[in-house]
């Protein structure tokens, strides 16, 4: 059997052993959230660029669909008057 002193100093030796390979694996945890934490970042402000151009580009289809409406419109109106 392994004397007390021995069980302390193999328990001195793992402790400090343990702790820092607790250390290690959580910093490369952090950083690893850190760098998908940059990445989700970097969609959102693209994505934020992406829907105000989307916006503008429906608005200005919308517009110009009102214009052929009102055209198409027009030639009905000027189409039932002839037919009166």
């Amino acid at each position: 059997m392994m004397s007390e002193a021995t069980k302390n100093e193999i328990k001195a030796w793992i402790t400090p052993g343990l702790i820092t390979c607790f250390w290690v694996i959580s910093w490369s945890t952090v950083n690893e959230i850190k760098g998908d934490l940059k990445k989700l970042l970097e969609s959102k402000a693209q994505t934020e660029v992406i829907i105000p151009n989307m916006e503008r580009r429906i608005d200005n289809v919308e517009k110009r669909v009102d214009v052929v409406e009102e055209r198409i419109n027009q030639r009905n109106g000027a189409v039932q008057g002839l037919r009166q």
